[in-house]
């Protein structure tokens, strides 16, 4: 019933759904609708921020090569994503694609995986603006912030109160353009320093 429509009309019905949606339309329409699963992809190169979540990264499980397809459509024009309690497994796939245009990423490692810092290495987008990692844990003996200190263009940084100390402080006032550091306590406390 979708073939029918124009293209025009089948990405404004395609720009309401969610990403979950999308994923399951493109899978239900692989090769019986080539040109729906064409706009689904470039819906994803139109869409500048994301929100994905466990539901998102179990499909992309399921299936791998839709994975490659949507990173492969969104990763050139992404600005913003955020990633709910996402595994370091599911990141170590996003490695060998560039994102030259992200600008916010926040996001939570899953409850089992406690190495933030080996997000932090995978991850290197450095044309980053703001970077939440407010609810991610970091191992003391890893230097974090000369990784986070290689985004240059980095003005908003937020973190949890547990993995600041006193020698990460020297490599982060350094960034040139970081103006706003969010420090969160356990208690949902925040201590915001201007510059």
């Amino acid at each position: 019933m979708l073939d029918a429509l124009n293209d025009d009309c089948q990405l404004a019905i395609i720009k309401y759904l969610n990403l979950f949606d999308r994923i399951a339309l493109y899978e239900a329409t692989k090769g019986t609708s080539n040109r729906l699963n064409k706009n689904i992809a470039y819906a994803w190169k139109l869409q500048l921020s994301f929100v994905l979540d466990w539901n998102n990264y179990k499909k992309f499980e399921e299936m791998p090569e839709l994975l490659d397809v949507f990173l492969s459509n969104c990763s050139a024009t992404m600005q913003e994503l955020k990633l709910l309690r996402v595994k370091l497994d599911f990141l170590k796939r996003w490695e060998n694609y560039t994102f030259p245009r992200m600008k916010t990423l926040e996001y939570t490692l899953e409850t089992g995986d406690q190495a933030a810092d080996e997000a932090i290495r995978t991850l290197k987008w450095t044309q980053m603006r703001k970077l939440d990692l407010s609810e991610s844990w970091h191992y003391y003996d890893y230097d974090w912030a000369k990784d986070i200190a290689k985004c240059q263009l980095l003005e908003e940084l937020t973190l949890d109160d547990c993995t600041i100390g006193s020698n990460n402080y020297d490599d982060l006032m350094a960034m040139p353009k970081l103006h706003k550091l969010c420090i969160v306590s356990a208690f949902d406390v925040k201590l915001v320093k201007l510059f």
